[in-house]
């Protein structure tokens, strides 16, 4: 069964909250709103990249070869079947005669729940998040036009955003995604009008990997006309309930993620009738909502030091033995937005390179292996790459090349790697500084 827009019919799951239905408006992927932000010449890419080697965060051996043009963008797409405005950044190269180059959407890592932490937001050195508008200028200037998203609850554009920013929930983080590629490709050649845009790649980091699966997975449900060709999943939490297992069992790095996730999934789903209070104790069920809206925190938990000054007992016996409890909605919203477990049917082929980071304490290397393993069961075609001694984001940054390495290989229609779908040990990574 097809929509009225020719898209495969999909019943999202619910979980408790409200049954609604895709719109399927010819309005969706509309550019609502534009404004110039920066013109980046070549030189002032290749000094920011000379910086970034200098400071021993990449040594990314590509050289920006393009002037590139960013745009801020306000576009429609919808959200649980209302009509929602999203931004985001688009990079385009500047051309001098016409060309056709392969759109790369570019996903960002965690920035907050609010609209204050929008990448799109601060676009100019040393504010907060700005590193999204120079990588997108970066990655534009090797030839790509770049999409980079806000997210649902991210915007820098037209009217304050009503509630928090959906963090790793798939659904909404994905269509709207996939709304503003849709955006991009009409709005490109009405501002460089020798530029074509060609075929798709994606590739996000941390949360942006996250969403980088969740895209490929709703592609094929949502925009089966979008031609993508290739993804790559940098650091993700691909499977939830193996991080909040670990964030619920011991004080550690994915503890505040897993806050966070709670914040923003009963902000979405909005089906539990205890709301955050089957999750999380008071004072914090009350008093970390209106925080997370308005500041760009991401590890609010000052002077905690016990999982049960913050988490529910309920919660606790769920992160301690998952399959012996019976916590709904909640493990609802974790298996549903976990990968391998999600409802959503697998169809696309799309082909994934895998990041993991050897030193990573965020997104367990050892979660995500096996995640792997179970993904490519499913009928993934996955390769894997582990950067040795990388931390969370030092594994994206280090693997820079290689992601583009392989991103270009799909798009020559190479075939994958022969070690596709076999966890790799961990090896230098080829943008290691």
């Amino acid at each position: 069964m097809t929509g009225d827009a020719g898209q495969p019919f999909m019943v999202p799951e619910y979980c408790g909250s409200t049954p609604y239905a895709w719109r399927t408006d010819a309005t969706l992927g509309t550019v609502l709103e534009a404004e110039q932000t920066n013109d980046f010449s070549a030189l002032v890419l290749n000094l920011a990249l000379a910086q970034l080697r200098n400071d021993g965060q990449t040594g990314l051996m590509r050289t920006p070869g393009s002037d590139v043009t960013v745009h801020r963008v306000r576009y429609q797409t919808q959200d649980r079947g209302q009509l929602e405005d999203a931004t985001g950044l688009i990079a385009v190269p500047q051309v001098s005669a016409a060309t056709t180059l392969p759109v790369l959407v570019f996903l960002h890592g965690t920035a907050g729940l609010g609209d204050p932490c929008a990448p799109s937001r601060n676009i100019r050195f040393n504010e907060a998040n700005y590193q999204v508008a120079v990588v997108a200028g970066l990655l534009a200037s090797f030839g790509y036009i770049v999409v980079a998203p806000d997210f649902l609850g991210l915007k820098s554009m037209g009217a304050p955003s009503t509630r928090l920013h959906s963090y790793l929930v798939g659904e909404p983080t994905a269509i709207a995604s996939i709304d503003m590629v849709r955006a991009a490709l009409a709005f490109v050649p009405t501002v460089e009008a020798q530029l074509t845009p060609g075929p798709i790649v994606i590739d996000g980091a941390s949360q942006g990997g996250h969403a980088a699966a969740f895209m490929t997975r709703y592609l094929p449900h949502y925009a089966p006309e979008l031609d993508v060709r290739g993804a790559v999943w940098g650091i993700p939490p691909t499977d939830l309930l193996g991080h909040m297992q670990i964030a619920l069992t011991s004080y550690s790095d994915p503890t505040s993620n897993a806050v966070v996730f709670a914040l923003s999934t009963d902000a979405w789903y909005q089906s539990s009738p205890n709301r955050l209070a089957d999750m999380m104790v008071e004072p914090w069920a009350t008093t970390l909502p209106p925080h997370a809206f308005a500041n760009c925190d991401l590890d609010p938990l000052d002077g905690i030091t016990a999982l049960d000054q913050v988490f529910t007992p309920q919660l606790l016996a769920y992160g301690a033995n998952p399959s012996g409890s019976a916590l709904e909605p909640w493990s609802c919203y974790v298996r549903e937005n976990s990968v391998a477990t999600t409802s959503v049917p697998h169809v696309d082929t799309i082909p994934v390179l895998m990041v993991t980071g050897e030193a990573d304490t965020l997104v367990s290397p050892v979660v995500e292996r096996a995640s792997l393993l179970t993904l490519c069961a499913d009928g993934y075609q996955i390769a894997h790459l582990e950067c040795a001694g990388a931390r969370h984001t030092d594994a994206f940054l280090y693997s820079l090349d290689d992601q583009l390495d392989f991103l270009d290989a799909r798009l020559a229609g190479m075939p994958m790697p022969s070690h596709t779908c076999q966890v790799q040990a961990a090896s230098t990574c080829a943008s290691a500084p």
